[in-house]
């Protein structure tokens, strides 16, 4: 999608996370080789922020950190588990990043397991230390590696939110008996898009084009030529404006919410947006991509081989409201082992800015909790409550500063 070919990595405030754009499809790449005893497995997967961890094992070596993502064109690997792999450098890659690319390495024949599940592959990724420190300080979190397309292209991927349940399937035996709903999809640059209907506030209904994108916890970003977007924002009733951070500095983004999506028959009522340009396009046509807010909503399969998405609503709790961080703030994990949280900024006219809150400043108490007790998500969480008032301390220089947040939706 259009937003993706120029960002490396999306970092934003709240709820809105991480939109990959990590990739590189190599030369006259050989896909990895899938070894399965059977023709389904089903796996756990931890949903954190958003974000769909796998444990699994690379190279024989257990790891929790694995993310799933659709958005991923390859196997990648953080350098820092490469280098405690001993894994050797077999030559150059480059990763586009948002206006250069980014030199990188790659490595072979790394063997990735998932239960009993095996992918051999040929050639796999390094994400550069300065990157991967980048997505583990947004999500507090460790990340070992990305697996993307070449797993998606070999099998029936369904993913279970209410259950937490990773499934994957072999395509010549898979035969989809549920009630969902079948969403003809196309594969495009080794990415699953399908067509929308996307009705903006105070706009006619306009057609878009939407990469399935797992790896990010927005529930969409759109993005439009013609300057479009802008018409949209100057519709919009309510519009944030939000950090946006990658590997080569800060940006500032809008989002605000839709009327309303159509996809097939279903239809999301007032998912949050980002609002984006893009200088090339068709101009009343919206690009973008779809991501967790609005598919945790159902049972997802990407079913690549056949060419289809199936959304099937959830049979569990339904899912809370989509719910953005209230306070304003932009918080990131540091130090060792990703506990120290700090402000990486600060929203205008939102609850941290008209207290005070600056840049810098360290979060130390969360609502009468030690934030050392608490993960970064957990933190989210709490300025996520529609109603509610956050207590914080925060640590300026050798000064503690309470500061209590009335926390109410922006948009």
């Amino acid at each position: 999608m259009k937003l993706q070919a120029f960002l490396f990595l999306m970092l934003v405030a709240g709820s809105l996370g991480l939109g990959f754009s990590i990739r590189d499809r190599l030369n006259q790449k050989t896909h990895a080789h899938l070894v399965l005893a059977g023709d389904t497995v089903a796996l756990p997967f931890e949903d954190y922020g958003g974000h769909i961890y796998v444990q699994g094992k690379i190279d024989g070596v257990p790891t929790k950190d694995l993310i799933l993502d659709s958005g991923a064109a390859d196997l990648f690997i953080s350098e820092s588990k490469a280098k405690a792999l001993q894994l050797q450098p077999q030559g150059k890659a480059m990763i586009p990043g948002r206006t250069e690319t980014i030199a990188t390495v790659k490595v072979s024949n790394l063997a990735l397991q998932l239960g009993p599940l095996i992918l051999n592959d040929r050639t796999s990724v390094v994400i550069p230390q300065a990157e991967t420190l980048g997505l583990e300080q947004y999500f507090g979190r460790r990340i070992s590696g990305i697996v993307g397309y070449e797993l998606f292209e070999q099998l029936v991927v369904e993913l279970d939110y209410s259950r937490r349940t990773l499934r994957l399937f072999r395509p010549k035996t898979y035969r989809y008996r549920g009630n969902g709903q079948r969403i003809p999809m196309t594969v495009t640059g080794d990415r699953p898009y399908i067509d929308a209907t996307i009705v903006p506030h105070g706009y006619p209904a306009l057609p878009g084009k939407l990469m399935i994108d797992l790896g990010s916890n927005a529930a969409l970003s759109l993005t439009a030529a013609c300057g479009l977007d802008r018409r949209l924002i100057a519709a919009a009733p309510r519009t944030l404006k939000r950090n946006l951070a990658t590997i080569q500095g800060s940006d500032e983004i809008v989002m605000g919410r839709l009327r309303r999506v159509q996809i097939g028959p279903l239809q999301i009522d007032r998912p949050t947006a980002i609002f984006g340009a893009t200088r090339t396009g068709e101009c009343d046509r919206l690009t973008g991509k779809i991501g967790y807010q609005v598919l945790r909503q159902f049972k997802v399969i990407l079913d690549y081989p056949h060419r289809q998405l199936i959304l099937e609503p959830n049979t569990g709790n339904p899912p809370p409201p989509d719910n953005h961080d209230l306070s304003g703030l932009w918080l990131k994990a540091t130090g060792p082992q990703l506990k120290d949280y700090r402000v990486g900024a600060v929203s205008p006219d939102t609850p941290a800015f008209s207290a005070g809150v600056r840049v810098g400043d360290r979060v130390v108490r969360v609502n009468n909790i030690e934030t050392s007790e608490l993960t970064l998500v957990q933190i989210r969480q709490q300025l996520s409550q529609a109603g509610q008032t956050a207590s914080l301390v925060l640590q300026r220089k050798t000064e503690r500063i309470p500061v209590r947040l009335r926390l109410q939706p922006s948009i």
